[in-house]
């Protein structure tokens, strides 16, 4: 996608907890998420005229976000349905209300997704995963998603030396993480011994390298920078953006330990006139603890085969060098199949607002990388928030 540099702000965001929702149906979350949404940014339900939604696992809607406008009884002048984007949908939602604004089709982008995943179908999200791989080439062969993460993390390990405590770490720390925000699914602390004596879902990785099954749903506001400013909260800018979509997973001739973050990270940086030296904080898609460390590493924030040692130490905690994903990520926060990834936006605004609980505030939140990924590394985009607008 090709992103107009025009400054666009974040305004208003909700989200509920996530975990079990046995009580709310995904319509009465996204309602709850709108009227939320609107109420933080000051703005009227009528000053809603685009809307992007994210579509549902439960059962196949036809043209979702038209049904999400007729349920909320929304008219907008730009409409969107977001389905099967997979972890790169809320970075590209936002970048597509940020082009759908400055091409002046609309002046305020409603982002939405929510689905009861953990209460609805838990017992079919296996079934559901297969469905994404080749039925002739992957799937005989028992490539489903925790197996194909499974296949990097076994690859990385041969190729850097990566070891079974350090993917390990990665899920400690986002559980540390997790363990000071009231709205995880998963608080309690663990330790790496925890992780490694958990069950192998697939060698090498443990249930707690993976990312558990979730109820839950979030929305943001997008808006002109100008307008943003009369608007209640502080805005949080949109500096910088990038994608990228490289061959799906059946693939012969290429290293499972890169990944597209390498160009949608460039693009992303030189947009916001940044580089990874200048980020505070991060919020990185880690559905399993081996994506946290080739995205650490196609994002610039230590070299190639490096992603095990930089993790060590507790870097990524709320007080490490680099606080990353400080909601507790899916891997503790909670992974509710398709919204997935619109949490780690939301966790940004919510830093750089400084509006989260005082012992879990990064000290320093101007700047927030924001990142997505889907297909083993094969999409990926990244988004650049900041504090303050462009000079």
């Amino acid at each position: 996608m090709t992103f107009n540099p025009k400054q666009c702000a974040v305004v208003g965001i909700a989200e509920t907890m996530v975990g079990r929702i046995p009580d709310r149906d995904s319509m009465q979350m996204y309602a709850e998420l709108a009227s939320a949404a609107v109420k933080d940014a000051g703005l009227e339900k009528d000053d809603i005229d685009g809307l992007i939604t994210g579509g549902t696992f439960l059962r196949n809607v036809f043209m979702h976000n038209a049904v999400v406008s007729e349920y909320l009884r929304l008219r907008p002048r730009y409409s969107s349905g977001l389905v099967m984007g997979g972890g790169v949908t809320y970075c590209h939602a936002l970048a597509e209300a940020c082009n759908a604004i400055n091409a002046s089709v609309c002046n305020t982008v409603l982002v939405m997704a929510a689905d009861p995943f953990l209460t609805a179908c838990a017992h079919t999200a296996i079934d559901l995963m297969a469905e994404f791989f080749d039925p002739q080439y992957e799937l005989p062969m028992g490539f489903v998603t925790p197996a194909m993460f499974a296949f990097a993390a076994r690859r990385h390990m041969h190729q850097y030396g990566t070891t079974g405590e350090q993917l390990a770490q990665v899920a400690v720390s986002q559980r540390k993480n997790a363990s000071l925000n009231p709205l995880a699914q998963f608080r309690k602390p663990i330790t790496i011994e925890d992780v490694l004596n958990s069950r192998m879902i697939c060698s090498p990785l443990h249930l707690l390298d993976c990312s558990p099954i979730s109820d839950g749903g979030g929305a943001f506001i997008v808006t002109s920078g100008q307008r943003a400013k009369s608007l209640r909260k502080a805005p949080v800018y949109v500096r910088g953006y990038g994608e990228s979509h490289e061959l799906e997973y059946t693939d012969p001739h290429r290293d499972i330990c890169s990944s597209a973050a390498v160009r949608s990270g460039h693009d992303a940086y030189a947009s916001a006139c940044v580089g990874p030296e200048d980020i505070d904080f991060a919020e990185i898609y880690d559905c399993f603890t081996i994506t946290m460390l080739v995205h650490l590493e196609s994002l610039g924030f230590c070299g190639r085969g490096e992603g095990g040692a930089f993790v060590e130490g507790g870097r990524l905690e709320i007080d490490g060098a680099l606080p990353t994903n400080t909601h507790g990520g899916l891997l503790s926060h909670g992974h509710p199949g398709v919204p997935a990834g619109i949490f780690h936006i939301i966790e940004a605004v919510k830093q750089m607002r400084r509006e989260v609980e005082p012992e879990r505030q990064v000290p320093v939140s101007r700047t927030c990388l924001v990142h997505g990924n889907s297909a083993l590394f094969r999409d990926a985009a990244t988004a650049i928030l900041c504090s303050e607008p462009r000079e």
